[in-house]
């Protein structure tokens, strides 16, 4: 990573025997030109490696272990005896640390090569068509009926269809014999729900209530239960009640029970208005998604594959996050699919490749457009979020640190920085 002076930045620690952190530094450090890298005045304009007090010839007993630790650096013979003379390193064990960018410019003329290695302004893309129909807008104002609807009892000698709640006794067999759990009483099923295994729901379609049937099944080679996994069974059934969805009337009354509108046409121009409203931002978010992958493919600043690794890490991590919410752990998971973890993280592996790629990209264009993020920037940014997550101010700073907003918000600027540039010709 390289900061604002210029410099390249490095965290680098000295651990105890058990592996923890005995101490830790942020080390700031220019890339020397080639004819710099031996011994040099103190006055350079460049140095190698300095760690503010802690680094310094004086201290040889913090600065020259912390160094070796880390595995980057080795000294000459005279590095610790005479103060004017600047350290002569080489990359010792750069594979550990995904390789360092040594290959870089003198730190200046990586800085001013910044925006042209970005390669992120006048990207071409295709904007597709936002444009919302009627059709739209009828299919959202049915699918606001079918939310209103009601169950109501079928006609007479209607015969069941999928969408229909079917009130049934069953009892299931495998080789003529019941099975244990396979046997219900006024159960109500809706049919295509998928409640029941495949095969049985379709079943029930067809008849009238009141019929007695049979219905042929398999159970799934994956059922839960061994005794049954892959058996054929049949399940006698009979058809007790059934019910059929109402919809209502789309008519005036309709819009006032659903909505503050008073009248139909109302219900749907607020309908058409935030269908439209989504249908941009969908589409924006696809350009800009575009437009993203485009300047990561472009950028040419060397990345260290650690970086690749350590994100592919965390996602795996998170993954695992997730089963335990689920009532899983990791080795449920592994022992369930036949994977391992190291299989899973080569899935993760592209996901994290551009999920890095991308951060690194805006970060970097935030630093060749000096984009800054002001004080209004950020009580903006609180008030917004004060609003859609309806706490108080206090509450939501204490969540979410000023520096993360920052962050966020210098992201944010630097997608736009590409958008706005961009080449856009609409499908």
């Amino acid at each position: 990573v390289i900061d604002a002076t210029g410099l390249y930045l490095l965290p680098v620690s000295v651990l105890g025997a058990d592996g923890e952190p005995l101490y830790t530094h942020e080390a700031r450090f220019a890339i020397l030109p080639k004819a710099g890298r031996a011994v040099k005045p103190k006055d350079s304009p460049y140095s190698t490696w300095w760690f503010g007090g802690h680094g310094s010839p004086g201290k040889p007993e913090i600065g020259g272990p912390l160094l070796k630790k880390a595995g980057i650096a080795k000294f000459s013979a005279n590095y610790f005896r005479n103060t004017n003379d600047w350290v002569k390193y080489n990359c010792v064990n750069c594979g550990d640390l995904g390789g360092l960018p040594w290959n870089m410019p003198t730190n200046g003329e990586a800085v001013a090569k910044l925006a042209e290695k970005l390669q992120h302004k006048g990207l071409k893309v295709e904007r597709e068509s936002d444009k919302i129909s009627d059709a739209d807008v009828e299919a959202e104002l049915n699918a606001m009926a079918d939310r209103n609807a009601r169950m109501a009892e079928a006609p007479e000698d209607a015969k069941a269809e999928l969408g229909d709640t079917a009130v049934i006794d069953y009892e299931g067999f495998t080789g003529g014999v019941a099975f244990e759990g396979g046997k219900g009483e006024d159960h109500p099923l809706s049919l295509g729900s998928g409640q029941f295994i495949p095969g049985f729901e379709e079943g029930v379609v067809g008849h009238k209530v009141g019929e007695s049937f049979d219905v042929n099944v398999t159970f799934p080679a994956e059922y839960h239960s061994e005794d049954l996994a892959g058996k054929e069974a049949t399940f006698k059934v009979t058809l007790k009640g059934l019910k059929r969805k109402e919809l209502p009337v789309l008519d005036d009354e309709f819009a006032k029970d659903v909505s503050e509108f008073d009248t139909l046409e109302d219900l749907k121009k607020d309908l058409a208005e935030k269908l439209q409203a989504e249908k941009t931002d969908l589409i924006n978010g696809r350009m800009e998604n575009d437009l993203l992958e485009q300047a990561a493919k472009n950028m040419t600043v060397d990345i260290p594959p650690v970086m690749f690794e350590n994100k592919a890490q965390d996602m795996l991590e998170e993954f695992g996050y997730r089963l335990q919410t689920q009532g899983m752990n990791m080795d449920m998971y592994m022992k369930y699919t036949g994977t391992t973890p190291e299989a899973l993280k080569a899935q993760f592996m592209p996901q994290a490749e551009a999920q890095v790629r991308t951060t690194l990209l805006l970060e970097k264009i935030a630093e060749a457009e000096k984009l800054e993020i002001t004080e209004d920037d950020i009580n903006a940014e609180y008030d917004r979020m004060v609003k859609d997550y309806g706490m108080e101010l206090e509450k939501v700073k204490s969540i979410v640190p000023v520096e993360e907003i920052k962050k966020q918000l210098t992201i944010t600027k630097a997608a736009k920085v590409i958008t706005d540039s961009a080449v856009v010709t609409q499908k």
